[in-house]
C-alpha cells in the first residue's frame, strides 16, 4: 500500500498544498493529476471570472490580511487532489479492497 501511495502524485508536480481539518490537498499540475497517467487530459479549463467588488470596496486587501495570507484554492492550472495516508488505507484488507471501496467481491469471471 506504501508504494501506491508514494505513486499516486509526483512530488515534483505539485505546486501548493491546502488543508482542510485534518485533510491535506495537493495542487498538482492539471495535465500531472493521477487520472490523466494513461489517458491525456488536454488543457485546463479556463477559471472564471473573478466576481465584482461589493460596493464600496475598492483596491486590493491589506497585505497580511486572512485574503492574502492564506490559500484557499489551488493555483491557476492545477486541480487538488487528495493526499492519500497509510493510516485510512489500512482499514483495508488489501490495496485491490482499497480500490474497490470494499464493496464486496470483485465480479465472478464469466
Amino acid at each position: 500500500m506504501q508504494a501506491y501511495i508514494d505513486a499516486h502524485v509526483d512530488p515534483r508536480f505539485v505546486r501548493a498544498t491546502l488543508h482542510q481539518g485534518d485533510t491535506a490537498f495537493d495542487c498538482v499540475d492539471f495535465d500531472r493529476q493521477p487520472g490523466c497517467r494513461d489517458t491525456p487530459c488536454g488543457t485546463p479549463p479556463a477559471p472564471p471570472a473573478p466576481p465584482p467588488p461589493p460596493p464600496g470596496v475598492t483596491g486590493a486587501p491589506p497585505p497580511g490580511s486572512p485574503a492574502t495570507s492564506t490559500l484557499e484554492a489551488c493555483p491557476q492550472g492545477t486541480v487538488p487532489v487528495r493526499r492519500l495516508t497509510l493510516r485510512e488505507m489500512a482499514r483495508f484488507d488489501t490495496l485491490e479492497d482499497y480500490l474497490r471501496g470494499n464493496k464486496g467481491p470483485p465480479p465472478a469471471a464469466p
